[in-house]
């Protein structure tokens, strides 16, 4: 019976002159899974963390710095971690306006192909 949008079942069709046995299935196939690397990372950012924690705790000396007329002592890590911070933003940064670039530029070649199809049609 089939129902559509809270009317009244319809009964199946009568299959005329047919008989009810179905036809044999096909066996179902084995759905080959292709990983997306989610465990390996997984696995791999347990271990990159472990080897930060333990960097964390053998560098806890204070370092002194002297940085354009500024002196001042700070914990290596804490530099070592604000230099690596610091690096991430100028790269999301360069990516982001490569990104930019690189659209314009698409977006100035399609309409280029688009200009000369017209002018040649």
């Amino acid at each position: 019976m089939v129902r559509r949008n809270d009317q009244e079942p319809t009964p199946p069709a009568p299959h005329a002159g047919r008989s009810q046995k179905t036809p044999p299935r096909e066996p179902e196939k084995q759905r080959v899974f292709v990983g997306t690397g989610l465990f390996w990372t997984l696995i791999l950012g347990l271990l990159l963390a472990a080897a930060l924690v333990i960097f964390i705790f053998q560098n806890t000396q204070d370092v002194e710095v002297e940085w354009l007329g500024f002196d001042f002592t700070a914990p290596l890590i804490g530099l070592l971690l604000a230099t690596a911070l610091i690096a991430v933003i100028i790269d999301q940064i360069a990516g982001v306006m490569l990104r930019r670039r690189r659209r314009r530029a698409r977006t100035e070649r399609e309409e280029l192909k688009r200009l000369q199809a017209e002018d040649a049609g």
